[in-house]
């Protein structure tokens, strides 16, 4: 049995010996937190509004602020980001009402995970933030070490690609050091897909790898369609064939249908359409990803779909689509627009351009200024493109 499991046992048998109210209350959460990361989520949800029930008409601040806090993390995932929202405010509340500092932080985090749902990755990163200094005034070093890793992912929305390898090396070894599974199977996804977009594949594959074996362990199953993506990236950028990449990708997309689509399934779709030789299978995922991003979906499926559906359009020299992806990509993170979107948004027009023939001065300075921007920003893997088109304009234009 798993760490989740004998969590979910053990909380089993506390609410058999419950002896009255609130006693009953805690264990009812203690079940949803551990039903949560298996991805039991009716048992979960079940669990919560027992408790909640409990907690209301016994007036319990501090139960409520984690029902409210248990019930957002459930809502996280399945990109329900409106309940998600209400759910993490409700903890905050509570929290306080309770004087509670350590649920506090919970909120906190659930908070910058809301945000994060919606593709406000600026916001988030300040509510990750808060969280942790919380955390180190008070000394919870556990709640700390499992919002680490989100503050990398934040900077690297922000192209601090060097600073969000540091953090989630950083909470590799404080997930390590305390024993936290879970923290450091997120925060080794992190360090892998920043290594991938650093160009450096074979520094990421290690973590991935590891990655994919603590999601296992813990009978993650959310999680490990996450490796499986950064696997088949890894595979291809080394140029491998895409056979095994195209299954690992089919295996992805089934498991985060199980458990969930809105928390994952945009990006596999997004990804299989990387990895395919197939011209038709991968049309078929791009529309089928964007079907999934018109119902809704956690906020990093949209940054990641339109990053793989640029580079697909690229391929296939359809100069249309990049600058509609391009668009897209731009009016999604509008509200609260990133250098990371800005940037890459910015390379689908310039490439689209080149690609169609202009090689004026106007997109030799673009492409310079994207380059420049590619290096300073330590984005290996896009600049290749854009060093290529720059070195043909060179070839042909004296430029």
């Amino acid at each position: 049995m798993g760490h989740a499991g004998e969590s979910t046992a053990i909380y089993r048998a506390a609410l058999d010996a419950a002896q009255d109210g609130p006693a009953r209350c805690r264990a009812l959460i203690g079940l949803a937190a551990g039903m949560r990361v298996t991805d039991d989520f009716d048992g979960a949800f079940e669990a919560l509004d027992q408790a909640q029930a409990i907690a209301e008409s016994e007036a319990l601040n501090l139960e409520r602020s984690q029902v409210h806090y248990y019930r957002g993390n459930l809502y996280f995932p399945l990109g329900e980001i409106e309940g998600c929202l209400k759910e993490h405010e409700q903890a905050l509340a509570h929290a306080q009402l309770a004087a509670s500092p350590e649920d506090e932080a919970r909120a906190l985090s659930g908070l910058g995970d809301a945000f994060y749902s919606s593709g406000r990755m600026i916001t988030a990163l300040d509510y990750f933030r808060r969280c942790i200094d919380l955390c180190h005034q008070h000394g919870y070093g556990r709640i700390a070490v499992g919002n680490q890793y989100m503050v990398a992912w934040g900077r690297f929305y922000l192209n601090d690609v060097s600073g969000a390898l540091a953090d989630a090396l950083d909470a590799i070894a404080s997930a390590e050091r305390i024993g936290h599974q879970r923290a450091e199977m997120v925060a080794r996804l992190t360090a892998g897909r920043v290594l991938v977009e650093s160009g450096d594949v074979a520094a990421a594959e290690p973590h991935i790898r590891r990655g994919l074996e603590l999601a296992e362990s813990l009978g993650a199953s959310r999680f490990k369609p996450f490796q499986l993506i950064y696997i088949a990236r890894i595979r291809h950028a080394r140029g491998a064939p895409a056979d095994e990449s195209v299954d690992l990708m089919h295996q992805a997309l089934e498991l985060a249908h199980q458990t969930g689509a809105g928390f994952l399934a945009a990006w596999v779709l997004g990804t299989l359409a990387l990895v395919s030789n197939d011209a038709e299978e991968a049309a078929v995922a791009l529309r089928d990803g964007e079907a999934l991003l018109a119902k809704g979906c956690v906020g990093h499926n949209y940054y990641a779909f339109y990053r793989s559906a640029i580079e697909v359009a690229l391929r296939r020299e359809d100069w249309h689509e990049v600058d509609r992806y391009a668009d897209a990509l731009m009016a999604y993170a509008s509200e609260e627009p990133l250098p990371w979107s800005e940037f890459l948004s910015a390379r689908g027009h310039a490439l689209a351009a080149y690609g169609r023939g202009e090689h004026g001065e106007e997109i030799v300075r673009e492409l310079a200024r994207l380059r420049d921007g590619a290096r300073q920003a330590g984005l290996l893997a896009p600049l290749t493109a854009i060093q290529q088109a720059l070195d043909g304009l060179s070839e042909h234009s004296g430029y």
